[in-house]
C-alpha cells in the first residue's frame, strides 16, 4: 500500500525538522585568482585544466591544429555565485602627491631636510600599510556586472550559471562549456580568463499546511419579496477510460501460371545436356535399356523423331535433341507472351471494447433568504497539506492533498470570529487570521485590508467594489422581470475543459506460402499453376484516457408582481470562476469618494 497525504507529509516535515532538508546557501564569494597591473599578468588561484580542441586540417592540409587552453574549475553550492579577482594595490596619485610636499626645498637648512627627510619616510610606511592612497592599477573586467571595485579587488556576479556537457564534439577534451571574462590592464595586453562552474542542483525543500484555502466564492442575488433568489455552483468531473481491442486476420492468395511453353522447352534442353554429361557415349543400341539415358533418347524421339544415323550414340542423339529444342526455345522467346494471375483476399475483423465511467459532482449554493455580501458563501478546501521546492532559484508549489471541503456564509463567519474573540472556542474550526483571510477574498464581504499610517484627515476616490479586471460584465449584464411563473427566472453559465489522451498498440505477424509445381511434374500431366498465399494477423488495442470538469452556475430570481420587479447586473469572477448578481443601483457598481481619518492599526 502507498503512503497516505498526511503520511508522505509527515515525513518530509520529519526531515525538514531534523536539518536533513537544509537550504542552500543564497550567495557564495570565491577567489578566481590575482591581478598584478604592474606586471601584467594573471595568476591562478582555483584548481585549473587543460582543455584541448583538435581542428582538422584544410584542404590540402595534412596536419591538425591543436589549441590548448588552461580553464580555471569554479565550484560552489550556493544560488549566487560571485567571482573575486584579487588585486596588488599599485600606489595611487595620492601617495606621490604627499610624498613630494614633504621633500625639503633647495634653501633649507640641513637640520630642516633631515626633517623632512624622516617625515617622509614615516609616511611612506604609514600610506603603504594600508588601502589609503592606493589603487588597483585602473584594471577592468568585462563579461558580467560588477558589484564592487577596490584597490585590491574586483568582484563579478555572475549568478545561475552552470558548465554543462557539450554532446558529439569528439575534438574537444573535455567536452564541457566553459564561461570567460576579459581582464583590461593599462599598458598591457587584455587577458581572457575563461572558467568552468561546477554545482550540484541547489533544491530546497519543505513543507506547510494552509489551514483554509479558499476555492470559489458563491454570490448572493438581492432579494425580492419572496426572499426565494438563490445562486447554485456546481462543479462535475468526469473521468473515462475505454479499452478497445481489435483482432484482424487477413487471407490473401494469388495464383498463375507457373512455366510458359518456353519455361518447359527450356527445362528439357537443359537436362537433356546434364544427362549426356553424366552418362557419356555409348553404341546405337544404349538408347534401348531401361536407363535415364534412354528414357530421354525416347522423349527426344517423341518430340523430334529418330537419330538421323542409326550408328549414333546416345550423346550424339541427345545432342541433337537438345539442338532442336533450343531453336524451339528461340522462337517461343521471339513471340509476345501475356501471363495472367488471380487475386482474392479475406478479412476478418473481432472487436471489443470496454467503457469506464466514473463522475463527481460538487454543489454548493448561496445562502437562504440572504443577499449580497452577508449571503456569499466561501468555499475552501481544510487542512491544505503543501510542499514547496526550490531548484536553481525556480520554485514550485505542489498541493499533496486536503482533509476536506468547507462552505460557510460571510455571515457565519463574521459571527465566528466575534464569538472568538470573546473567548469562546472555535466552532468552525477556523482561527481568527484564517476568518480575516478568507474574508478578504470577497469584495461585498465589508473587509478592509490592514494598513497603517498617522491621523491624517485624507479624500480618495475608489474605484467600484466590482470592477475590471476581477469582474466583467457577462453577456447581456443585465436582466430584469416581474411576474414570474413557480419556478422562477433561470440564468445559467457553464464552463468545460475536457482533455484527452489516446493510447494505440499494434502487432501484426505475416506468413507467406508459396506453391509451385515442379516442371517435370507439368510436363507430365499436373496443374501448371503457381500459388502465393499471404495471410497477415494484427492485433491493435486502443487505449482512450478522458477527463472532463464542467462548472455550472445558475441564478434563479422571482417576482411576485410590478411592485417585486427585480432589476439585476451580472458579472464573471475571473478569479474564482463563479457570477456576482447585484442591485443595477448597487453601490458596489459605482465609485465612491470618501473622507475618512487614517488611523494606526496594529
Amino acid at each position: 500500500m502507498g503512503l497516505t497525504v498526511n503520511d508522505a507529509y509527515n515525513q518530509i516535515k520529519a526531515l525538514e525538522n531534523n536539518g536533513h532538508l537544509t537550504l542552500p546557501e543564497p550567495k557564495d564569494i570565491v577567489t578566481v585568482g590575482t591581478i598584478d597591473p604592474k606586471a601584467g599578468t594573471f595568476t591562478w588561484t582555483v584548481p585549473t585544466v587543460v582543455q584541448t580542441i583538435v581542428i582538422p586540417p584544410g584542404p590540402g592540409g595534412r596536419t591538425n591544429t591543436i589549441i590548448n587552453t588552461t580553464v580555471g574549475v569554479v565550484a560552489t553550492q550556493a544560488i549566487d555565485l560571485q567571482l573575486k579577482f584579487a588585486i596588488i594595490p599599485q600606489p595611487g596619485q595620492l601617495v606621490n602627491e604627499v610624498a613630494r610636499s614633504t621633500r625639503p626645498s633647495p634653501s633649507a637648512t640641513p637640520a630642516a631636510t633631515v626633517v623632512a627627510a624622516h617625515n617622509t619616510a614615516l609616511l611612506h610606511d604609514v600610506l603603504n600599510t594600508s588601502v589609503l592612497g592606493q589603487t588597483n592599477g585602473g584594471v577592468t573586467i568585462d563579461g558580467y556586472p560588477v558589484v564592487s571595485v577596490g584597490a585590491d579587488h574586483i568582484t563579478l556576479d555572475v549568478g545561475l550559471i552552470v558548465s554543462t556537457v557539450i554532446q558529439n564534439v569528439p575534438n574537444m577534451t573535455p567536452p564541457v562549456g566553459k564561461f570567460s571574462v576579459q581582464v583590461n590592464i593599462p599598458g598591457h595586453p587584455s587577458i581572457q580568463v575563461p572558467f568552468y562552474v561546477l554545482r550540484p542542483p541547489a533544491v530546497g525543500l519543505g513543507g506547510f499546511t494552509i489551514p483554509a484555502l479558499p476555492m470559489t466564492i458563491v454570490y448572493a442575488p438581492p432579494q425580492g419579496k419572496d426572499k426565494k433568489n438563490t445562486a447554485v455552483y456546481a462543479d462535475t468531473s468526469t473521468i473515462t477510460r475505454q479499452v478497445t481491442t481489435a483482432v484482424t486476420n487477413s487471407t490473401n492468395t494469388k495464383t498463375a501460371q507457373a512455366y510458359s511453353a518456353a519455361d518447359l522447352v527450356g527445362k528439357v534442353a537443359s537436362s537433356i545436356a546434364t544427362v549426356v554429361a553424366v552418362v557419356g557415349t555409348g553404341g546405337a543400341g544404349a538408347a534401348g535399356g531401361a536407363s535415364v539415358a534412354g528414357a530421354f533418347s525416347e522423349l527426344g524421339q517423341a518430340l523430334f523423331g529418330t537419330a538421323k544415323e542409326k550408328s549414333d550414340s546416345v550423346a550424339d542423339a541427345a545432342k541433337q535433341v537438345g539442338s532442336e529444342l533450343s531453336a524451339v526455345q528461340s522462337i517461343f522467346n521471339a513471340v509476345d507472351s501475356n501471363t495472367s494471375s488471380d487475386t482474392g483476399t479475406i478479412t476478418a475483423e473481432d472487436d471489443h471494447s470496454l467503457t469506464l465511467t466514473t463522475a463527481n459532482l460538487n454543489q454548493w449554493g448561496a445562502a437562504a433568504t440572504l443577499g449580497p455580501g452577508v449571503g456569499d458563501r466561501i468555499v475552501y478546501m481544510k487542512d491544505v497539506k503543501v510542499v514547496w521546492a526550490a531548484v536553481n532559484g525556480e520554485l514550485c508549489i505542489h498541493v499533496l492533498g486536503f482533509s476536506g471541503f468547507g462552505a460557510n456564509s460571510v455571515q457565519d463567519l463574521q459571527q465566528e470570529r466575534t464569538w472568538i474573540t470573546g473567548g469562546n472556542p472555535p466552532r468552525l474550526g477556523l482561527d481568527v487570521d484564517t476568518i480575516r483571510s478568507l474574508l478578504l477574498q470577497d469584495p461585498l464581504s465589508g473587509e478592509k485590508a490592514s494598513g497603517g499610517g498617522r491621523n491624517v484627515i485624507v479624500s480618495t476616490l475608489f474605484g467600484p467594489l466590482i470592477g475590471a479586471p476581477r469582474f466583467v460584465p457577462a453577456v447581456p449584464p443585465g436582466r430584469s422581470g416581474t411576474s414570474t411563473g413557480p419556478q422562477g427566472d433561470q440564468f445559467q453559465s457553464s464552463y468545460e475543459v475536457t482533455s484527452e489522451d489516446k493510447h494505440i498498440r499494434t502487432s501484426s505477424q505475416v506468413n507467406i506460402t508459396d506453391a509451385k509445381p515442379s516442371w517435370v511434374s507439368v510436363l507430365f500431366g499436373a496443374d501448371n499453376q503457381e500459388t502465393t498465399t499471404t495471410t497477415t494477423f494484427t492485433t491493435s488495442q486502443v487505449t482512450d484516457d478522458k477527463s472532463d470538469d464542467k462548472v455550472v452556475s445558475t441564478i434563479t430570481l422571482y417576482s411576485q408582481n410590478n411592485d417585486d420587479k427585480y432589476d439585476v447586473k451580472i458579472f464573471y469572477d475571473n478569479l474564482f470562476g463563479t457570477y456576482v448578481v447585484l442591485d443595477s443601483n448597487s453601490s458596489a457598481l459605482k465609485g465612491i469618494e470618501l473622507s475618512h481619518e487614517l488611523n494606526d492599526v496594529a
